[in-house]
């Protein structure tokens, strides 16, 4: 699923849900996968995850300068 591949691709930590687009049955599963879900630490996901922490000091570095 979209969930558990995000966890375990990207490394999310948050999950957020929209009312009104699941029944609470829905939600829970969608809550239990998340939780259940590792990070895979593989080499080209941590690549990727380093490429978005350089990104983001770059903007936090160019904001300083501002």
């Amino acid at each position: 699923s979209i969930v558990r591949e995000a966890v375990v691709d990207d490394d999310v930590n948050i999950l957020c849900l929209g009312q009104g687009h699941l029944d609470m049955k829905d939600a829970e599963k969608i809550a239990l996968v998340f939780l259940a879900a590792n990070f895979s630490n593989e080499a080209r996901h941590k690549r990727r995850l380093k490429k978005i922490a350089i990104m983001e000091a770059e903007i936090k570095k160019d904001k300083a300068i501002i």
